[in-house]
């Protein structure tokens, strides 16, 4: 009996050290809710065609054009799960844009190449000239 009790009491711990290790696996940019001092923000829909299309003329192709939430952080440079970042983009299509970049278009560009993409960075982001 007591051999019974070591091996559920084993397999027991090895599931929760299982669904431990898959829930910290899964804690990745999509869950990221942003900044607290995050707010809405809807930036001119010509400047936002105009950038995407100078994405598609450096990438020489047609880019995806997915539907983006736009968000504004007050200040400079605001902490995200990649560190110390003036814009960052979740898969869950959100850009967070610091304020004092709202008008760095390579910034704005930047986070729309990740939006059309849905990757990290791949060479275009140096073709188009978006890395910092």
């Amino acid at each position: 009996m007591p051999d019974e009790r070591r091996d559920l009491r084993g397999a027991i711990l090895a599931g929760l050290l299982l669904t431990a290790a898959l829930a910290l696996a899964s804690c990745r940019a999509p869950l990221w809710l942003g900044p607290e001092t995050a707010v809405a923000w809807v930036p001119d829909a010509a400047m936002v065609q105009a950038l995407r299309d100078t994405n598609d003329l450096c990438a020489g192709r047609v880019l995806s054009r997915p539907p983006v939430e736009w968000y504004v952080v007050p200040g400079g440079a605001f902490w995200s799960p990649a560190g110390e970042v003036l814009g960052y983009w979740t898969s869950d299509q959100r850009i967070y844009i610091a304020d004092t970049d709202t008008l760095r278009h390579w910034v704005l560009r930047h986070e729309l190449l990740h939006a059309s993409l849905g990757t990290g960075h791949p060479p275009v982001f140096e073709t188009c000239g978006v890395m910092p």
